[in-house]
């Protein structure tokens, strides 16, 4: 299990989500809340699991861009906690989801960037599917169960 394509695979189910959402012009709010649920849900749990799973097995690690890399990820966590609360016809909603993609889109870059690269160099393969199997435990922990009886992952 290589944790590099967990990571990865998670920014491209948001950018996926993003897609979908800025073409949603002309749809109803429920739906546009149902879209931006599922990005914040989606972020919030890569949150979770690299700030859970990732970050504490690097301290030791020569990685020089963990520090980028939490920082982004912060932003982003402030802006998915603002957005939260608020509902599409709120007058802010759109510019704060335009504020939360322009976050992403910087931790994305940073973290595949430098940090992705200079953890696949620094950790061994162990060290690699260690972390891997951690990230998939979590997510398979993470899957919701929707009513109709289907697994669906965020």
């Amino acid at each position: 299990m290589n944790p590099i394509d967990t990571i990865t695979a998670d920014h491209r189910v948001v950018e996926q989500l993003y897609l979908t959402y800025e073409a949603l012009d002309e749809f109803s709010d429920m739906e546009k809340q149902a879209l931006a649920d599922a990005i914040l849900e989606s972020l919030d749990m890569h949150a979770d699991m690299m700030e859970a799973l990732v970050f504490p097995k690097l301290a030791d690690a020569a990685i020089d861009s963990v520090e980028e890399a939490r920082v982004t990820l912060a932003e982003v966590k402030v802006v998915v906690d603002e957005l939260m609360g608020m509902m599409p016809d709120e007058p802010e909603f759109d510019s704060k989801m335009r504020e939360l993609k322009d976050a992403f889109d910087r931790h994305s870059a940073a973290e595949e960037g430098t940090f992705l690269p200079q953890l696949a160099r620094s950790l061994g393969e162990g060290q690699l599917h260690e972390i891997g199997a951690a990230l998939k435990d979590f997510k398979d922990a993470h899957t919701e169960v929707e009513e109709d009886g289907e697994a669906e992952e965020f």
